[in-house]
Formats: C-alpha cells, sequence, structure tokens
C-alpha cells in the first residue's frame, strides 16, 4: 500500500475540553487573559482622558466666547 504525501498517516489523540465542574472560576479566566484585560484598561483610561481633555478644551472656549460677548 502506498501512501501520498499528503495523507495523514495518523489520527491526532483526542484532548479532553476544559470542563468547569465547578462553574465560572475567575481565577483561571484572570490567569488566562490576564494581558487582553490590561490593554482593555490601558485604551479606556486613554479614551476618557481625551473625552475630559477635549471637554475642558470645550468648556474654557465657551467661557472665552461668553466673556467676548459680554464685551
Amino acid at each position: 500500500m502506498k501512501l501520498s504525501a499528503m495523507q495523514q498517516t495518523h489520527l491526532p489523540k483526542p484532548q479532553e475540553a476544559q470542563k468547569f465542574e465547578n462553574g465560572f472560576d475567575l481565577e483561571i479566566f484572570l490567569s488566562d487573559n490576564w494581558h487582553y484585560i490590561l490593554i482593555f484598561v490601558l485604551i479606556l483610561a486613554l479614551v476618557i482622558m481625551d473625552y475630559k481633555r477635549k471637554q475642558k478644551a470645550r468648556q474654557k472656549a465657551r467661557k472665552e466666547k461668553d466673556k467676548n460677548a459680554s464685551s
């Protein structure tokens, strides 16, 4: 029997799926995904800082506009 180069000669061993017998485990979730959570928190912090910076600039521009309008 001649096997072609593309034919799989053996089947991979079936891997048991990760089971959560006691439900959701926060410690496992955090240890597996800490870098994604950190990136999300950093991006969220940058967005909030930018929003606050723009809000201050709008308030300053509004105050200057009101000051110039009253003069």
